[in-house]
Protein backbone atom coordinates (compact mmCIF):
# COMPACT_ATOMS: atom_id res chain seq x y z
CA UNK A 1 0.00 0.00 0.00
CA UNK A 2 1.03 3.60 -0.62
CA UNK A 3 0.45 6.35 1.91
CA UNK A 4 0.07 10.09 1.56
CA UNK A 5 2.28 11.49 4.28
CA UNK A 6 1.74 14.59 6.36
CA UNK A 7 4.49 17.21 6.57
CA UNK A 8 5.44 15.90 10.02
CA UNK A 9 5.65 12.33 8.74
CA UNK A 10 7.76 13.45 5.77
CA UNK A 11 10.20 15.14 8.16
CA UNK A 12 10.42 11.98 10.23
CA UNK A 13 11.21 9.96 7.10
CA UNK A 14 13.92 12.38 6.04
CA UNK A 15 15.52 12.11 9.48
CA UNK A 16 15.45 8.32 9.33
CA UNK A 17 16.92 8.42 5.83
CA UNK A 18 19.85 10.50 7.07
CA UNK A 19 20.48 7.94 9.82
CA UNK A 20 20.14 4.82 7.69
CA UNK A 21 21.54 5.94 4.34
CA UNK A 22 20.48 6.27 0.72
CA UNK A 23 19.23 2.71 0.21
CA UNK A 24 16.63 3.05 2.94
CA UNK A 25 15.63 6.47 1.61
CA UNK A 26 15.01 5.14 -1.90
CA UNK A 27 13.21 2.06 -0.57
CA UNK A 28 10.80 4.36 1.23
CA UNK A 29 10.29 6.57 -1.81
CA UNK A 30 9.55 3.55 -3.99
CA UNK A 31 6.69 2.60 -1.71
CA UNK A 32 5.32 5.99 -0.74
CA UNK A 33 3.28 8.65 -2.51
CA UNK A 34 3.90 12.31 -1.76
CA UNK A 35 2.23 15.54 -2.92
CA UNK A 36 2.94 16.40 -6.54
CA UNK A 37 1.98 20.06 -6.34
CA UNK A 38 -1.02 20.05 -8.68
CA UNK A 39 -4.42 19.92 -7.02
CA UNK A 40 -3.03 17.69 -4.31
CA UNK A 41 -2.19 14.94 -6.80
CA UNK A 42 0.05 12.22 -5.51
CA UNK A 43 3.38 11.56 -7.22
CA UNK A 44 5.24 8.26 -7.07
CA UNK A 45 9.03 8.16 -7.05
CA UNK A 46 10.29 6.67 -10.30
CA UNK A 47 13.66 4.90 -10.03
CA UNK A 48 14.32 5.84 -13.67
CA UNK A 49 13.77 9.58 -13.23
CA UNK A 50 16.82 11.39 -14.61
CA UNK A 51 18.60 14.60 -13.77
CA UNK A 52 17.76 17.30 -16.31
CA UNK A 53 21.37 18.48 -16.62
CA UNK A 54 23.54 15.36 -16.36
CA UNK A 55 20.99 12.81 -17.58
CA UNK A 56 21.98 10.59 -14.67
CA UNK A 57 19.54 8.41 -12.77
CA UNK A 58 19.62 7.03 -9.24
CA UNK A 59 21.40 3.91 -10.49
CA UNK A 60 24.22 6.07 -11.91
CA UNK A 61 24.78 7.62 -8.48
CA UNK A 62 24.69 4.23 -6.76
CA UNK A 63 27.33 2.92 -9.17
CA UNK A 64 29.56 5.99 -9.07
CA UNK A 65 29.66 6.07 -5.27
CA UNK A 66 29.85 2.31 -4.76
CA UNK A 67 26.59 2.11 -2.81
CA UNK A 68 25.87 -1.62 -3.00
CA UNK A 69 22.77 -1.46 -0.77
CA UNK A 70 21.19 1.29 -2.84
CA UNK A 71 22.02 -0.57 -6.04
CA UNK A 72 20.32 -3.70 -4.71
CA UNK A 73 17.16 -1.72 -3.98
CA UNK A 74 17.17 -0.15 -7.44
CA UNK A 75 17.76 -3.48 -9.18
CA UNK A 76 14.83 -4.96 -7.25
CA UNK A 77 12.70 -2.00 -8.37
CA UNK A 78 13.53 -2.70 -12.03
CA UNK A 79 15.91 0.18 -12.70
CA UNK A 80 17.38 0.34 -16.21
CA UNK A 81 20.99 -0.76 -15.70
CA UNK A 82 21.99 0.24 -19.24
CA UNK A 83 20.75 3.82 -19.06
CA UNK A 84 23.25 6.33 -20.47
CA UNK A 85 23.77 9.84 -19.19
CA UNK A 86 24.55 12.91 -21.30
CA UNK A 87 28.15 11.70 -21.70
CA UNK A 88 26.97 8.28 -22.76
CA UNK A 89 28.17 6.70 -19.54
CA UNK A 90 26.30 3.74 -18.09
CA UNK A 91 26.29 2.74 -14.41
CA UNK A 92 28.75 -0.04 -15.35
CA UNK A 93 31.19 2.46 -16.88
CA UNK A 94 31.02 4.68 -13.78
CA UNK A 95 31.60 1.75 -11.42
CA UNK A 96 34.51 0.54 -13.56
CA UNK A 97 36.15 3.98 -13.54
CA UNK A 98 35.95 4.12 -9.75
CA UNK A 99 37.16 0.54 -9.32
CA UNK A 100 34.09 -0.80 -7.49
CA UNK A 101 34.43 -4.40 -8.62
CA UNK A 102 31.58 -5.67 -6.41
CA UNK A 103 29.24 -3.12 -7.98
CA UNK A 104 30.55 -4.12 -11.42
CA UNK A 105 29.75 -7.77 -10.67
CA UNK A 106 26.26 -6.96 -9.37
CA UNK A 107 25.48 -4.88 -12.45
CA UNK A 108 26.70 -7.50 -14.91
CA UNK A 109 24.96 -10.35 -13.09
CA UNK A 110 21.73 -8.41 -13.51
CA UNK A 111 22.04 -7.59 -17.20
CA UNK A 112 24.38 -4.60 -17.58
CA UNK A 113 25.92 -4.61 -21.06
CA UNK A 114 29.74 -4.25 -21.06
CA UNK A 115 29.82 -3.51 -24.81
CA UNK A 116 28.06 -0.14 -24.51
CA UNK A 117 30.32 2.85 -25.11
CA UNK A 118 30.36 6.44 -23.93
CA UNK A 119 30.47 9.41 -26.32
CA UNK A 120 34.24 8.99 -26.69
CA UNK A 121 33.87 5.36 -27.78
CA UNK A 122 35.11 3.85 -24.51
CA UNK A 123 33.65 0.72 -22.95
CA UNK A 124 33.79 -0.02 -19.22
CA UNK A 125 36.89 -2.16 -19.87
CA UNK A 126 38.59 0.73 -21.72
CA UNK A 127 38.26 2.91 -18.63
CA UNK A 128 39.19 0.38 -15.94
CA UNK A 129 42.19 1.35 -13.83
CA UNK A 130 42.48 -1.56 -11.38
CA UNK A 131 43.32 -5.21 -11.88
CA UNK A 132 40.47 -6.42 -9.65
CA UNK A 133 37.83 -4.57 -11.66
CA UNK A 134 39.46 -5.61 -14.94
CA UNK A 135 39.43 -9.30 -13.97
CA UNK A 136 35.85 -9.00 -12.75
CA UNK A 137 34.70 -7.55 -16.07
CA UNK A 138 36.43 -10.32 -18.03
CA UNK A 139 35.05 -13.01 -15.73
CA UNK A 140 31.52 -11.73 -16.23
CA UNK A 141 31.77 -11.65 -20.02
CA UNK A 142 33.39 -8.40 -21.14
CA UNK A 143 35.49 -8.87 -24.29
CA UNK A 144 39.13 -7.85 -24.63
CA UNK A 145 39.72 -5.34 -27.44
CA UNK A 146 41.34 -6.63 -30.60
CA UNK A 147 44.98 -5.49 -30.34
CA UNK A 148 46.76 -5.58 -33.70
CA UNK A 149 50.00 -4.28 -35.16
CA UNK A 150 47.95 -1.61 -36.92
CA UNK A 151 46.14 -0.24 -33.86
CA UNK A 152 48.37 -0.96 -30.87
CA UNK A 153 50.09 2.46 -30.86
CA UNK A 154 46.76 4.30 -31.09
CA UNK A 155 45.39 2.12 -28.29
CA UNK A 156 48.43 2.95 -26.17
CA UNK A 157 47.56 6.64 -26.45
CA UNK A 158 43.89 6.01 -25.63
CA UNK A 159 44.60 3.90 -22.58
CA UNK A 160 47.21 6.34 -21.29
CA UNK A 161 44.67 9.15 -21.53
CA UNK A 162 42.12 6.97 -19.72
CA UNK A 163 44.55 5.73 -17.08
CA UNK A 164 43.57 2.16 -17.98
CA UNK A 165 46.56 0.35 -16.49
CA UNK A 166 45.56 -3.28 -17.30
CA UNK A 167 45.04 -2.48 -20.98
CA UNK A 168 48.17 -0.32 -21.09
CA UNK A 169 50.09 -3.34 -19.91
CA UNK A 170 48.44 -5.48 -22.58
CA UNK A 171 49.33 -3.17 -25.48
CA UNK A 172 52.90 -2.72 -24.24
CA UNK A 173 53.26 -6.51 -24.10
CA UNK A 174 51.91 -6.61 -27.67
CA UNK A 175 54.81 -4.37 -28.73
CA UNK A 176 53.27 -0.88 -28.75
CA UNK A 177 55.85 1.89 -29.22
CA UNK A 178 56.10 4.02 -26.07
CA UNK A 179 57.73 6.74 -28.20
CA UNK A 180 54.59 7.06 -30.33
CA UNK A 181 53.01 10.49 -30.06
CA UNK A 182 49.46 11.80 -30.25
CA UNK A 183 49.21 14.29 -33.10
CA UNK A 184 45.97 15.64 -31.62
CA UNK A 185 47.65 16.74 -28.40
CA UNK A 186 50.93 18.55 -29.11
CA UNK A 187 52.67 15.35 -30.21
CA UNK A 188 52.59 14.10 -26.61
CA UNK A 189 53.76 10.62 -25.70
CA UNK A 190 51.55 8.25 -23.75
CA UNK A 191 53.59 9.02 -20.61
CA UNK A 192 52.97 12.75 -20.96
CA UNK A 193 49.24 12.16 -21.44
CA UNK A 194 49.07 9.95 -18.35
CA UNK A 195 50.85 12.60 -16.28
CA UNK A 196 48.73 15.42 -17.70
CA UNK A 197 45.56 13.56 -16.72
CA UNK A 198 46.98 12.71 -13.27
CA UNK A 199 46.95 8.95 -13.78
CA UNK A 200 49.86 8.10 -11.50
CA UNK A 201 49.63 4.32 -11.83
CA UNK A 202 49.50 4.58 -15.63
CA UNK A 203 52.50 6.92 -15.62
CA UNK A 204 54.45 4.47 -13.47
CA UNK A 205 53.56 1.67 -15.90
CA UNK A 206 54.82 3.73 -18.85
CA UNK A 207 57.98 5.19 -17.34
CA UNK A 208 60.39 2.34 -18.01
CA UNK A 209 59.00 1.60 -21.48
CA UNK A 210 59.32 5.25 -22.45
CA UNK A 211 62.90 5.33 -21.18
CA UNK A 212 63.80 2.21 -23.14
CA UNK A 213 62.24 3.74 -26.26
CA UNK A 214 64.53 6.77 -25.85
CA UNK A 215 61.57 9.12 -25.47
CA UNK A 216 61.80 10.05 -21.80
CA UNK A 217 61.79 13.84 -21.50
CA UNK A 218 61.47 14.79 -17.86
CA UNK A 219 60.93 18.46 -18.69
CA UNK A 220 57.76 17.62 -20.60
CA UNK A 221 56.25 15.97 -17.51
CA UNK A 222 55.99 19.25 -15.61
Amino acid sequence: PRYWLSRRQNSALRNKARERGGAWDIAVLLGVSFPGGQQGARRIFDCDDEDAVSGQRAVHFAAEFGDEALLEVLISAGANLNAQDRRGRTPLILAAIKGYHKVVRALMCNGANPALTDRDGNTALDLTKTAATFECLLAEGAQMPDITDENKDALLIRYARNGAVPLLRAVLQAGADAAHTDTDEDDSTALVLACRNKHEAAAAELMEATKLAGALDLQSLY
